[in-house]
């Protein structure tokens, strides 16, 4: 058994689940004509979703040279294909054409947020780039300012890296009292740099000393004291049934398990020991700046068998 910060990896199944729910869908789209069309958006979703972004987008601008500009279906999600595939400069551009042509203010908000990331997220941010995508963070909080944290915390970056962290940090004081502190790490967002996620916790911890925070920046992490091992259930040994179970816990500042959530469980019971074990854990907690604090804290349970288990 061991424990596990899911942080990249979580971030990018959540980042993924974002960028699918940009995509409209399947009749919200500007009128076109031709069967040939529809046919290749479809096996473009298709192949999409089975993560064969080449020919996705073969197919998808097949269907966007036959009504230029006209679909949004297509467009978002040839948009979202060049971004698995890492082709920034088309992946803005489509971007940019889904924006001129969308009216669904929900829609145009996600678009824009994904825009201004993607400009941020260059090998080389230009002057013109951190412009472009400080505008798009704003028109996503314009449209969507009760449902836009992520959009406000790109905003606060953008506003930091070109130098300006007197907005930043006005910026961040506008941050909606109903987010929890990691509400922006479950949509595609800009890596955001230690000195604003610093600026954003002591902020929330002036609101709520025990609002759960993340681990990263001037955050410590918790450190165990005692883990009770789950036991093996005899269904799941008989069955030799073999995995992990991920969990998504808030570690308080007492450092007790106060919250479970399963990300990944397995069957015949295992789910059920490994949480009934995981709230037996006892912790030094997190600390931020010297004083204790709640985490959002993901916890892997291992459950292997060895060789003779299980066998009669």
């Amino acid at each position: 058994m061991y424990t596990a910060r899911i942080f990249l990896s979580s971030l990018a199944i959540l980042a993924l689940a974002a960028s699918s729910a940009a995509v409209p869908p399947e009749g919200d789209q500007l009128p076109v004509v031709g069967k040939d069309y529809q046919e290749h958006v479809a096996k473009g979703r298709r192949l999409l979703k089975e993560r064969q972004y080449d020919q996705a987008i073969a197919e998808l601008e097949k269907a966007e040279s036959l009504a230029p500009g006209q679909s949004l279906a297509a467009l978002s999600v040839l948009a979202r294909a060049y971004r698995e595939t890492d082709r920034t400069a088309e992946a803005i551009e489509a971007h940019r054409r889904f924006l001129a042509a969308a009216t669904d203010p929900e829609l145009t908000a996600k678009a824009s947020n994904m825009l201004g990331v993607i400009l941020l997220r260059r090998t080389s941010v230009e002057p013109g780039d951190l412009r472009e995508s400080e505008q798009a963070f704003r028109k996503a909080l314009e449209l969507r300012p009760r449902e836009a944290c992520r959009a406000r915390l790109n905003l606060a970056e953008v506003l930091y890296r070109a130098g300006d962290e007197d907005a930043a940090l006005g910026v961040l004081e506008k941050y909606p009292h109903s987010e929890p502190a990691d509400s922006w790490r479950r949509l595609a967002t800009v890596p955001v740099s230690d000195h604003i996620y610093d600026q954003l916790t002591e902020l929330l911890l002036a609101r709520d000393p025990e609002t759960p925070v993340y681990f990263q920046g001037s955050v410590s992490k918790p450190q165990k004291i005692s883990a009770p091992q789950p036991f093996y259930t005899r269904l799941a040994a008989k069955n030799r049934i073999e995995g992990r179970v991920i969990l998504r816990t808030v570690i308080d500042r007492r450092g007790h398990v106060a919250r479970v959530e399963v990300l990944k469980g397995l069957p015949l019971g295992l789910t059920e020991v490994a949480v009934e074990a995981v709230e037996q854990w006892r912790f030094n907690p997190a600390t931020f700046r010297g004083r204790p604090v709640a985490l959002y804290y993901n916890l892997t349970i291992n459950f292997r068998l060895p060789p003779e288990a299980g066998q009669s």
